[in-house]
């Protein structure tokens, strides 16, 4: 029985360092700055983006920037998860007073896919606030 016990513990241990290992190194694929590509809305064929839009991720934080002819500025930001091979979450801690979203501190789920050599990341998500709640978008970034 004590055997048996060891042996789970032991078991339970291994799998918790494999999904440790793989979220730090899907985390560690995030890290760099991108630029949105295209991007386009309810299953629409994409549209090539204007430059400009660029996204952040380094360690747990990402920042989001739209370079302007009057300058750079920071969108939003904050803290983002890998929940999974598919999932993670950003955590907006700030936003520009023009844009909507939810409560600043809130979680806001997206769906991601790399390519296979890392280069290109495509994200999904569905608004949930503001007048445009329910849109869902699709966003390829690449990455510089």
């Amino acid at each position: 029985m004590k055997s048996t016990l060891k042996l789970t513990a032991a078991l339970l241990c291994l799998q918790l360092l494999a999904i440790t290992a793989f979220a730090q190194d899907i985390q560690k694929a995030f890290t760099g700055i991108w630029e949105l590509a295209q991007a386009g809305a309810n299953g629409q064929a994409l549209q090539n983006s204007p430059p400009g839009y660029l996204k952040i991720f380094n360690d747990s934080t990402f920042a989001n920037v739209q370079v302007r002819n009057t300058g750079s500025v920071i969108s939003h930001g904050g803290r983002f998860l890998v929940n999974d091979s598919q999932n993670y979450t950003e955590t907006a801690l700030y936003r520009l007073p023009e844009m909507t979203g939810g409560p600043l501190g809130k979680g806001f789920h997206l769906k991601y896919l790399f390519s296979e050599d890392r280069k290109q990341l495509t994200i999904t998500f569905t608004l949930e606030s503001g007048i445009e709640s329910g849109i869902a978008l699709t966003e390829i970034w690449r990455r510089l």
